[in-house]
């Protein structure tokens, strides 16, 4: 018998709630019914329910606590926006996060502030990292070759990105060159390019491509809701 056809029994036996097993995986009640209903849960996310049932305790884990398993098993750590952090017993740390396909985002502009819709419609990935990190993070996938100009910190059309959010308060003070760009998540459109300049007083933010076909172009800050930092890529 598979994980989502047992779990209805173990949750009568053990007289759990959606919210109760939820809360093991960072996950509100209504969030994790409906990615039972989908069947859309991570296997990592699986993993440590089952182990959860295995112990044989009702204890709940909570946001923001570390939590304390067998020298043999995953910690998870969830910081204050979410973000779940998996650290291995061989030293190493792995982040989940909702990833977003460049052509679904007329999809996650419907759903960005909906966190059951967000969890049922759209899948997650994981990537290794140094540590557990404060701050809010997305994956994206690229579609397009705008930031592929051949070089080393290229990202061609296909990779899978992972992205760190810039806080709004930090606009003003303008935007650094990162190594692999920015993501510009906009009213209508969303973008993979570095920011070459920023003008404080027209608002104007002009974006560049590393593939040297596409042209400078200018966009207004007050279209743009959020802005990423790429830390990391896979191909």
């Amino acid at each position: 018998m598979n994980f989502y056809n047992n779990l209805t029994s173990i949750k009568k036996e053990r007289k759990l709630t959606n919210a109760d097993i939820g809360s093991i995986i960072g996950m509100s009640g209504d969030a994790f019914r409906m990615a039972v209903k989908r069947e859309s849960l991570s296997d990592l996310e699986i993993k440590e329910i089952e182990k959860f049932f295995a112990s044989g305790t009702n204890n709940k884990k909570k946001n923001d606590v570390e939590v304390a398993n067998n020298d043999d098993e995953i910690e998870i750590f969830i910081n204050k926006n979410g973000i779940k952090f998996y650290e291995y017993p061989d030293g190493s740390t792995k982040i989940e996060v909702i990833k977003i396909p460049f052509d679904a985002y007329a999809s996650y502009l419907e759903a960005f502030n909906d966190e059951e819709k967000l969890h049922s419609e759209f899948s997650t990935a994981t990537f290794t990292v140094d540590k557990v990190a404060k701050g809010n993070y997305l994956a994206f996938n690229i579609k397009n070759d705008s930031m592929n100009g051949g070089g080393i910190k290229d990202t061609p059309s296909g990779a899978e990105v992972l992205a760190r959010e810039v806080g709004r308060h930090l606009w003003k003070d303008g935007f650094h060159t990162p190594e692999y760009g920015f993501i510009l998540m906009t009213k209508n459109a969303i973008y993979h390019k570095d920011i070459k300049d920023y003008n404080n007083e027209t608002g104007l933010l002009t974006l560049s491509s590393r593939n040297k076909s596409e042209e400078d172009f200018q966009i207004s800050i007050n279209d743009v809701y959020r802005i990423f930092n790429v830390i990391k890529r896979t191909f």
